[in-house]
């Protein structure tokens, strides 16, 4: 027979504080568990079960985290592209404006328009954008 498919019980000899004795005798006691075995097997269980939950919790916040740092490059490219788009837009409506007025009137627009709540595209986004 294979280690993997043995499973007869191994025999362990613990110590615990008397305090966690106590605990594990009233337990005993009440019913709850049948033996000291019994209980020990099943605090490994939970201990077990809760460290893999944690794991998890823990796997699930790094994916939330890349999903809204993605989220976020997303949208930050959305409003690059819009503010280009403005800019065009700028350029065409009035071929004589200097790269410079475009981007005074693009900062004007930021001043006046709301992306959402309390969202702005901020002056500086609008000084690294690559005017033609």
């Amino acid at each position: 027979m294979s280690p993997k498919n043995d499973r007869r019980a191994v025999t362990l000899s613990i110590s615990m504080t008397p305090e966690l004795s106590s605990e594990v005798s009233s337990r005993v006691e009440s019913g709850l568990y049948t033996s000291a075995s019994e209980l020990l097997r099943e605090a490994l269980r939970l201990l077990i079960q809760t460290e893999r939950n944690r794991a998890g919790t823990s796997q699930s916040q790094t994916n939330d985290d890349s999903l809204s740092s993605a989220r976020f490059e997303e949208a930050s490219e959305l409003m690059d592209l819009g503010l280009e788009m403005q800019a065009e837009k700028l350029r065409l409506e009035s071929p004589e404006l200097s790269s410079a007025d475009v981007l005074a009137r693009l900062e004007e627009l930021a001043d006046t328009q709301e992306a959402g709540s309390g969202l702005r595209v901020a002056t500086d986004r609008l000084e690294e954008l690559k005017l033609k």
